[in-house]
């Protein structure tokens, strides 16, 4: 009787251990990103897919905007849309360095962000943050003002070039992408003509016009005709 009561006692004490050993190791927790990851693409590998989410300047969810990869090859460039919920997923992206950008139709673009593919790291979970903005266009104009074509009209934030405007061949160029608030510098150079600089204020929602005036050369003076 006394040996059975001992193996019953010594079978109780393993049972209580067991079960204080779970009660203070807990449930494993799971990072917010390997949470999001697995709820956008439960079938991916963490190391080739990119995930992330696209929001408002307040937190709310963008549908449909348009996030960018791509590499130093163009053919392999990816584009997806943000879903209901704003969250999107790539494809697998084969190893390399990668570009992403999000996209919407009257946000400015957000920053360009670099990551990698290939390493064994998981790749980030990204949380773009877009800004309602502005569209621009520039006319381009001489002394005598007419319009110069063929110009390379680029809009500068405080440490970061923003964008390089189209040229509608009439002298006039426009932001293919809204442009975000405030005050934003044109740099316009043209064949033949000094640069120019000129501050231009945007505000969210609206299209702004600007003229910028090229000069001639300071020193410029014209050819000396061939003597007949």
């Amino acid at each position: 009787m006394n040996r059975k009561m001992s193996h019953v006692l010594a079978g109780l004490t393993s049972v209580a251990l067991l079960l204080a050993g779970c009660a203070t190791s807990g449930p494993v927790e799971q990072k917010p990103e390997d949470a999001l990851r697995l709820s956008v693409a439960p079938s991916a590998s963490s190391s080739d897919v990119l995930v992330g989410r696209v929001v408002d300047a307040s937190g709310k969810p963008i549908v449909a905007a348009k996030v960018r990869c791509w590499g130093d090859d163009p053919k392999r460039a990816k584009t997806v849309e943000t879903n209901s919920q704003g969250y999107f997923s790539t494809e697998r992206l084969l190893p390399g360095r990668w570009h992403v950008r999000a996209e919407h139709a009257g946000y400015a673009p957000a920053h360009m962000i670099e990551f990698s593919v290939g390493s064994r790291r998981p790749l980030p979970v990204i949380l773009f943050h877009l800004h309602r903005g502005g569209s621009l266009k520039v006319r381009v104009v001489d002394g005598q003002k007419s319009p110069i074509r063929n110009a390379r009209v680029m809009v500068l934030g405080p440490d970061e070039l923003l964008a390089s405007l189209r040229d509608s061949g009439q002298g006039v160029y426009e932001s293919e992408f809204a442009l975000p608030e405030g005050e934003l510098s044109l740099n316009v150079i043209a064949p033949g003509f000094a640069p120019a600089d000129q501050k231009v204020f945007i505000k969210a929602g609206e299209s702004q016009t600007a003229e910028v005036t090229l000069v001639l050369p300071s020193g410029w003076s014209p050819r000396p005709a061939a003597p007949k």
